[in-house]
């Protein structure tokens, strides 16, 4: 087995080290480099060139393990400007780099005749004692050419794409050949590099005999090959994939995305990481936040800060809290969960020039609570379901002589399975009434808010909250999405 650590590549190397272990000692050698030329040459008709002579941009690292080179050069008839980009990967933990060449007529026409090499000259140990192999079958996919060292037997192998299920789109692969190096360089650039599906081999200068090791190989000499493909002159674009280290398949061109993200279900906001007097992600309008004072020590679930909203009355409503929550996934219903502080002097809805006094909830322009509280001059409509009264009536330290109400509003079933399919939601939370005056005199704030979908937030227990010494026990409940605790 053997490790292979490529430096420069995309279309031209000549930086690969390698780590294996020698045949004949048993050494373990770490780093050794072994190639001589990788280069990638293209033929319009006109003799080969070096691909990495026409870059316009790169190499340049575009994602993990993975280099990109762009460029373009005139196509075969002189006229049309071809736009090439190779991509480079090796996937972690392989040995084996996969890259891919896309060719595209820059006006969307043909493409005419074009035919790439890759071309692999290894100097493994002393440059002349290499010996060539090929393993595998073209049409299974499994083609392969390696060179190796005579005596230690290790190096790599070069092989590339042989059908669409291994990444070629309007390419073909026409065949490979094997000689002494230099001569096939020249060959290439001349244009007179011929290549087969059976192998185009200098038999004198690379003779057949059989290796103890590895059966019919050919050298051992100073060896080059190459493998050649050609496009499809009327496509417009084309797809060729070489690799050097293994054969190609669709998982090395095509890197597996990146998992999807779990589906938001459940968001959640108790203000503690926002900063003093400024709105927290995802809310706008009116409020600011701020220290929740005497509710603090009531074990009722409020800890730390909470969103308040003074807004005076500006006739027909005070001005709104509003939270907006794009790109929802699929779903049925809404939650909404809060804790709510009914703050000074809340009037009711006494026969008063100060009431009524209502708080409301609305969710994308519908109104779905509408109440007054019972406060400082007589009850008010809002009588709370089991479980959802937290404290009645107690001074929490707001400055204005009058007491304060806690309510959990998650046990409310007005808050829950709401029906809602829309992509998007609008909550707004905002005071009204002929009597509402705000200010420091009566206000409101809210805490804890979890929204879910289809029941996707998991409502803790309010004997769970009461017991809380303060802390915040909505850190207990499942959170399936963005947390700004």
């Amino acid at each position: 087995g053997c490790s292979v650590r490529l430096r420069r590549i995309t279309g031209l190397s000549r930086d690969a080290r390698i780590t294996a272990e020698r045949f004949g000692s048993g050494d373990l050698i770490e780093g050794e480099e072994i190639i001589f030329d990788y280069f990638t040459y293209v033929d319009v008709g006109f003799g080969g060139f070096r691909l990495s002579d026409t870059p316009t941009s790169g190499p340049t690292l575009t994602g993990d393990d993975e280099v990109t080179s762009e460029g373009h050069f005139s196509g075969s008839n002189s006229e049309n400007r071809i736009n090439w980009t190779a991509v480079s990967r090796i996937a972690d933990g392989d040995n084996k780099m996969v890259t891919t060449y896309t060719f595209e007529d820059d006006q969307g026409g043909a493409l005419g005749n074009l035919r790439l090499y890759q071309y692999l000259d290894e100097d493994i140990e002393d440059e002349d004692d290499d010996i060539f192999f090929s393993r595998g079958i073209v049409a299974a996919g499994t083609f392969e050419l390696f060179t190796l060292d005579n005596l230690e037997v290790y190096g790599v192998s070069h092989s590339g794409g042989f059908s669409a299920a291994q990444g070629l789109v309007d390419s073909a692969y026409v065949g490979f050949a094997a000689d002494e190096y230099n001569d096939m360089k020249h060959e290439i650039e001349d244009g007179t590099q011929d290549v087969s599906i059976s192998g185009v081999i200098d038999t004198e200068d690379l003779p057949l005999f059989n290796h103890p090791q590895v059966g019919p190989a050919r050298g051992p000499n100073d060896i080059v090959s190459v493998m050649a493909w050609d496009v499809d002159p009327d496509a417009n674009t084309a797809v060729i994939v070489t690799t050097l280290g293994g054969v190609a398949s669709l998982e090395d061109i095509e890197p597996e995305p990146e998992p999807e993200p779990e589906p938001v279900v459940c968001r959640e906001y108790d203000f503690n990481d926002s900063d003093e007097g400024e709105l927290p992600p995802d809310w706008s309008g009116a409020g600011q936040v701020e220290s929740v004072q005497g509710f603090q020590d009531n074990g009722d679930g409020f800890d730390g800060d909470f969103l308040r909203n003074t807004s005076p009355l500006q006739s027909p409503n005070a001005a709104k809290t509003t939270l907006t929550l794009d790109n929802l996934p699929a779903h049925s219903t809404i939650d909404i969960g809060f804790l709510l502080a009914i703050i000074d002097s809340w009037d009711g809805s006494a026969n008063s020039q100060f009431a009524p006094d209502f708080f409301n909830v609305a969710v994308d322009g519908d109104v779905i609570f509408s109440e007054t509280f019972e406060g400082a001059l007589g009850p008010g409509t809002y009588v709370p379901p089991e479980g959802v009264e937290l404290t009645f009536n107690q001074n929490e330290g707001f400055g204005s002589g009058h007491e304060e109400s806690s309510y959990n509003m998650n046990n409310d079933s007005t808050f829950q399975d709401i029906p809602h399919t829309a992509s998007s939601v609008t909550i707004d939370f905002f005071a009204s009434g002929a009597g509402w005056q705000g200010g420091t005199d009566e206000s409101w704030a809210i805490e804890n808010v979890a929204i879910g979908l289809d029941n996707g937030c998991a409502v803790p227990e309010v004997e769970e909250k009461k017991t809380g010494g303060g802390d915040n026990q909505w850190d207990t409940r499942p959170s399936f999405g963005i947390s700004h605790e």
